[in-house]
């Protein structure tokens, strides 16, 4: 039985208690998280203009998200935490983008290629 000495703590769901593959939103630069335990979560971030996920740890959860990714695959935590965060962008938009930028070097390449070997 409980006692002031022997106190039960409860949890509610909205406390700073997140589970694994749980979105959060966060305190500070980072708005949304996916809590992958031991302190670690994945954040989205851009770099040079394309977006990425990338693990940080020491982040505050303040909330857990009003989205929450469809299981843990990389996909399924971008689309969440861009949804969360606002972004207008998906996993598969973010890959076709970058075929298509591939292509796109290559495309520039083919004729230097070609002269080389014609040389």
């Amino acid at each position: 039985m409980p006692t002031a000495e022997n106190a039960i703590a409860v949890t509610h769901r909205n406390s700073a208690c997140p589970a694994v593959g749980e979105l959060w939103s966060l305190a500070g630069e980072d708005r949304h998280g996916i809590y992958l335990g031991d302190g670690l979560w994945n954040v989205l971030s851009c770099i040079n203009d394309e977006y990425t996920l990338g693990q940080v740890t020491g982040l505050e959860p303040l909330a857990p998200g009003s989205v929450q990714p469809a299981g843990l695959h990389w996909a399924d935590q971008f689309d969440a935490l861009a949804e969360a965060d606002g972004l207008r962008i998906t996993w598969a938009e973010e890959i076709l983008t970058y075929q298509n930028q591939g292509w796109d070097k290559i495309r520039k390449l083919r004729p230097a290629v070609t002269l080389a070997i014609l040389r």
